[in-house]
């Protein structure tokens, strides 16, 4: 629930942002001075320090210095119980929901046999005469009146000039690239039981600069090449309703690319290393865990971060998530289409995003057809 808060809290916030300052970061930055009458300089730069990592995990910023206070401005809180959960399913329920699966397994949809799995897509050719070619590199090609491209914006910033043919025109690659995409990881790590209080609900973890000099004098080893630990990363540790005896790990920044890049085992070992280090005290008997999980979202090839944002580059640049979703056409007719949650105007970094980006190129497409004379294809 905390969440849908403070998206309510940044909203509003950029509205007030955007007539003073277009970067988040330097205006919160100015506010320390406020803050620091209050507490001491000490705790101040602690606090600031786990709040910038709050405003990184929600919108997937490498730092809010290049956030942009407008983009904060078009984002609108989705509506319903943030506590909703797919309890022991998993996520593929919302797939299954959405092709009637669930909760009626007999009402579903025939669409199953349609997909096509394992087909990496090398080439998208818009042709001169009226459709589209989709080659894969297994050598298959599939032709088609209208492609809809749904690719995550990393992987379009990525790919972009050699997929397409002819390539994308100059404004959609301006929205390609000027739009903001960064990656947030999570660290599922499981213990034998649960050794925390059961009505605790997390341990965030706040750094001091002497934390910082004491993790890099004890564990050397973490150290990046920005000369950090790339334990500075962690935003804490918090419970999963659903299982007791796992902890849910955020990291978060700008150093996530190189982090990936570590065993499970030396992710194992800092982990423990901070939980010990900040509450050790408390637990003096933590027990090892018996296994874990990294999401790799910037390595993934078919991803290359996690959720858009809208940066100063996409204020610099003047381009929104509509350009990203406009068609691309060819003899007035809507060829190729584009959704996934960096289309989403309002709805910007998120599932429920990309999946009315679904439904309103669904929409498009239905339109299209009811519209245009109808191909051989």
């Amino acid at each position: 629930m905390i969440q849908k808060h403070f998206k309510t809290a940044q909203r509003i916030l950029g509205t007030t942002l955007k007539k003073v300052n277009p970067c988040v970061g330097r205006f919160l930055a100015e506010m320390k001075t406020d803050f620091e009458n209050k507490l001491s300089p000490q705790v101040t730069t602690a606090l600031m320090d786990w709040f910038h990592k709050f405003v990184k995990c929600l919108n997937a910023c490498p730092t809010w210095y290049t956030l942009s206070a407008k983009g904060l401005v078009h984002y609108e809180v989705c509506d319903g119980n943030y506590y909703h959960q797919w309890r022991n399913r998993g996520y593929k329920t919302i797939l299954e929901i959405l092709m009637r699966e669930f909760p009626d397994p007999r009402k579903k949809l025939p669409i199953s046999q349609k997909i096509l799995l394992n087909k990496i897509v090398s080439k998208i050719i818009t042709d001169k005469s009226d459709g589209v070619t989709v080659i894969c590199s297994d050598g298959t090609k599939y032709s088609a009146r209208y492609v809809l491209v749904t690719l995550p914006l990393g992987v379009l910033k990525e790919i972009h000039n050699s997929l397409f043919e002819p390539q994308l025109p100059s404004h959609k690659v301006n929205a390609i690239n000027g739009l903001g995409f960064g990656t947030v990881n999570k660290i599922l790590i499981k213990f034998p039981f649960q050794w925390w209080q059961r009505d605790e609900k997390g341990v965030s973890i706040v750094w001091s600069e002497k934390d910082r000099d004491n993790v890099l004098r004890e564990f050397p080893s973490t150290m990046l090449q920005s000369r950090k630990s790339w334990l500075e990363s962690v935003m804490g540790f918090y419970p999963i309703d659903s299982h007791t005896n796992i902890l849910l790990v955020w990291l978060v920044g700008s150093s996530l690319e190189e982090i990936e890049k570590l065993s499970d085992d030396k992710i194992i070992a800092g982990l423990m290393f901070v939980l010990k280090y900040f509450i050790g005290s408390r637990y003096p008997d933590l027990p090892n865990p018996i296994s874990v999980i990294c999401s790799k979202w910037y390595s993934d090839p078919y991803t290359r971060g996690s959720y858009s944002y809208r940066s100063l580059i996409s204020d610099d640049m003047n381009v929104f998530a509509s350009d990203l979703a406009e068609p691309i056409h060819l003899n007035n007719k809507s060829l190729l289409m584009f959704a996934g949650e960096a289309t989403s105007s309002h709805q910007y970094s998120t599932v429920h995003g990309a999946i009315s980006s679904g439904f309103r190129e669904a929409d498009r497409i239905i339109n299209v057809c009811k519209t245009e004379p109808k191909s051989k294809l």
